[in-house]
């Protein structure tokens, strides 16, 4: 029933606005609402860079549920397996801040010197991932986007990653135990 009031609240029932003011359960915003337009930002700074283009990937159920459970709580979750994906909230999903500089860029601005240095090779991080959600600010009502970007290695090393990383197997489901009740149901 929330969700559903939250659908409506944000496609346009103003009735709603006045009636529910607390509403923060999330709600993807997967297609040309939002999550194109962030692949499209990533696709004109690269382009804009005179780098290559990398391949847009559909997130993981992993990715999905934890920009919820982050869109949910307002609080920051890591992701264990890769550590790649990075969350942000802005108001306006034109913004730029640095956590999406570094996934589009493949590089990470040192503030001291103002220089940008690689993290991402993009011939062995060709592939990236987005997810969005719209949430609304409890004290106004105003919409914000909990935005998860992330880089990925090419699928056939996704799949032997689980073995090749630094922790066992069994600790690769961590992220788990950090969603959000109303998230666990939420699917790429």
């Amino acid at each position: 029933m929330l969700r559903q009031a939250v659908v409506l609240l944000l496609f346009g029932s103003a009735s709603l606005i006045s009636a529910q003011t607390n509403l923060s359960l999330p709600l993807r915003m997967s297609g040309n609402k939002g999550e194109t337009r962030v692949a499209q930002m990533i696709e004109g700074m690269r382009g804009q860079s005179g780098l290559p283009p990398l391949k847009r990937r559909p997130p993981s159920k992993e990715e999905v549920q934890l920009v919820c459970t982050a869109a949910a709580t307002g609080k920051s979750v890591r992701e264990p397996r890769s550590g790649t994906l990075r969350i942000y909230f802005a108001h306006d999903m034109s913004e730029q801040p640095e956590g999406l500089k570094v996934v589009a860029l493949g590089s990470s601005l040192d503030p001291r010197n103002n220089t940008r240095y690689p993290v991402y090779a993009d011939k062995d991080w060709s592939r990236f991932s987005v997810v969005v959600f719209a949430v609304l600010s409890g004290r106004d009502n105003a919409r914000m986007y909990a935005i998860g970007v992330a880089r990925h290695t090419s699928a056939l090393k996704e799949a032997f990653a689980p073995m090749t990383f630094d922790h066992p197997v069994s600790d690769s489901e961590d992220w788990k135990k950090q969603i959000a009740t109303e998230c666990q149901d939420e699917r790429p």
